[in-house]
């Protein structure tokens, strides 16, 4: 298998670290092109939608804006791990499982790499939401990273 692409979602998470750097080992033996992602998630939950499903949230343009600025840091403090690596960053706006599959597929990358779990994962599930969807829907190669 030749590894040219290493697609890494990020989230700013400590398990997310060790993703970045196993990418950046992998990156640096290939050598591959690390493309690093982060989504800014539309209609993230807030208490009062988990009561009230019904409710839908959109952010302000001050929200946005704010919330931009936070993807950018994380994305520049993951490049930071990245040293001596040819890297790309990308943000969008969207649902991070179809943004994950979306990109993979656009920038045909030959893998993905991804914590077990990020920000919002929850100890006692073995692997996060977005980690498992990604798993079970990518048509790309998928290493978990625990």
């Amino acid at each position: 298998m030749e590894i040219k692409k290493i697609l890494v979602p990020v989230d700013g998470s400590e398990a997310n670290k060790k993703a970045i750097e196993f990418a950046a080992e992998m990156a640096k033996k290939f050598p591959a092109q690390v493309l690093l992602m982060h989504v800014i998630e539309l209609n993230m939950p807030s208490a009062l939608q988990v009561e009230y499903s019904y409710v839908q949230y959109s952010y302000t343009d001050e929200d946005l804006k704010n919330l931009k600025d936070i993807s950018r840091k994380i994305l520049d403090n993951a490049k930071e791990m990245l040293e001596g690596v040819e890297v790309s960053t990308f943000s969008y706006v969207g649902y991070p499982v179809d943004e994950i599959l979306r990109v993979s597929e656009e920038e045909d990358v030959d893998m993905i790499v991804m914590a077990s779990r990020g920000m919002s994962g929850i100890k006692k599930y073995l692997m996060g939401s977005v980690t498992n969807n990604v798993v079970h829907h990518s048509k790309k190669p998928v290493l978990v990273i625990p």
